[in-house]
């Protein structure tokens, strides 16, 4: 089918070709690996050298359609409820916070780099793309660049207002009588989990979600009530500045967990909630924290100014384990997505299984990790910096890799090394895994990948040497 010139391609065309492809004809791809940035705001003089050797370290660049050509579909969120009878369903994918992009004829998991969220649920014309074949099936779109139909209508009232909850209703004035509302700077947004949820009436029953921490702003127009908050959103945006320095944590649970990568893209950004509840969660027996949870009434607003006032001094990074923002080129992924290396110096250790890698973290992607621990290992063989996740670490693609490297995926089936490596502690697991990339080149084209991660012997040998 074409348009005005231009060829519409399907999603079931491409994924019944199942070959790596783009249509991004407009950009030049650089022959070489750059980091778009250096590391941030660490100051560092050293010469390093990668753990192991890329297995791919000449990557072809994805092969291109040689005529114009474009996709017309639309995004949606997530679903934790697939039907597999729907005509479209979200596809079968081991992430749970990918985006679902469909066309009518097949649906598969994509990213976008120039996200709005009023083009969630409407149709797109993609007009820059990358499609990758997955290993599990099926395929991955990255879209670089799209519009909305000149046809379409995409600005309604409201259109800074989001509900969380799809057949919420959006109130303009002030109707909405839901409680407590947050205003704030989006720190940090935790993985989806499922948890065992006991209520007041004692009925145990498992929950979906995620936290967020946002730094909120104490002054009178910030802690407005709901009921006065939309009337007053103008005055919130056009004050002098805001200082978001206190924090406070949100539960997205239930339906509104399938936000998860709408939130986690807006990072940085100053954002409005409103029909929040207030409950203090326990943990444990005694372990109790008071936090604010989203409703069937919770709306999403999207200040389109704000001032702010930033502290005036940074975190110097001294390798401590201190918490900071890393933006760099993926140069290699290595141990089952355990490791990934950045700019051929840098390490991000991920050994919590929790933390799902999105699939456009590919060799040749640019990435911005936020909240990960720097800390310098000092080992005697190698000097790396290493960069250490933990639940508020979140890794957003800032640009998309023009090589032809297949999408990182979780193992969900850990192996005996994987369940070894979790136990041990921080700095050891590093040396464990630098000592296990030692064995897999000494014993490769002797043992098999599976003997060589899954055996006993490997184990007890890291067992010696760690006593």
């Amino acid at each position: 089918m074409e348009e005005g010139g231009v060829k519409i391609i399907t999603l079931s065309d491409l994924l019944r070709r199942s070959r790596p492809v783009t249509a991004a004809s407009s950009l030049t791809p650089s022959c070489s690996i750059s980091p778009s940035s250096k590391p941030q705001p660490s100051d560092r003089n050293q010469t390093s050298t990668p753990p192991t050797q890329n297995p791919n370290p000449h990557p072809k660049t994805l092969p291109s359609l040689n005529h114009p050509s474009l996709i017309i579909g639309t995004l949606t969120l997530p679903s934790h409820d697939n039907d597999p009878s729907s005509p479209n369903p979200t596809p079968r994918c081991p992430k749970t916070s990918c985006f679902s992009f469909s066309d009518g004829s097949s649906a598969v998991c994509c990213d976008i780099l120039d996200l709005d969220v009023r083009m969630i649920g409407r149709k797109i014309h993609v007009l820059a793309w990358n499609f990758i074949p997955l290993k599990f099936g099926g395929g991955f779109l990255e879209i670089i660049t799209w519009r909305f139909p000149e046809t379409s209508r995409v600005i309604p009232p409201c259109s800074n207002v989001f509900p969380l909850v799809s057949d919420s209703v959006i109130d303009c004035g002030d109707g909405d009588k839901a409680r407590y509302s947050v205003c704030g700077e989006l720190e940090s947004v935790s993985p989806v989990s499922v948890v065992p949820c006991v209520s007041n009436s004692s009925v145990s029953r498992n929950v979906c979600g995620f936290l967020v921490q946002i730094s909120v702003c104490k002054c009178k127009l910030c802690c407005v009530k709901d009921s006065k908050l939309m009337a007053m959103q103008d005055q919130i945006e056009g004050q002098d500045s805001h200082c978001f320095a206190e924090p406070v944590i949100v539960y997205f649970c239930g339906s509104a967990s399938s936000w998860h990568p709408v939130i986690v893209k807006l990072i940085g950004s100053v954002l409005l909630l409103s029909g929040l509840k207030k409950k203090l969660v326990f943990i444990g027996e005694e372990d109790s924290q008071l936090m604010y949870v989203t409703s069937d009434k919770t709306l999403l607003h999207l200040p389109k100014v704000i001032n702010r006032q930033f502290p005036a001094s940074k975190t110097v990074i001294k390798g401590k384990g201190e918490c900071g923002m890393y933006t760099g080129t993926v140069t290699g992924i290595y141990m089952q997505s355990m490791v990934v290396e950045l700019d051929r110096e840098v390490m991000l250790l991920l050994t919590d299984r929790l933390i799902a890698l999105p699939h456009s973290l590919r060799v040749g992607a640019i990435v911005s990790m936020r909240n990960v621990h720097f800390v310098n290992p000092k080992f005697c063989w190698t000097k790396v910096l290493i960069l250490g996740a933990c639940y508020r670490t979140s890794i957003i693609v800032k640009s998309f890799s023009p090589f032809e490297t297949g999408c990182c995926l979780n193992s969900q089936s850990q192996s005996l090394l994987g369940k070894f490596i979790n136990s041990l502690s921080f700095s050891v697991k590093l040396w464990a895994l630098l000592l296990v990339s030692s064995f897999r080149k000494k014993f490769a084209g002797i043992l098999n990948e599976k003997e060589i991660l899954g055996s006993n012997n490997v184990i007890y040998c890291l067992w010696i040497f760690i006593i």
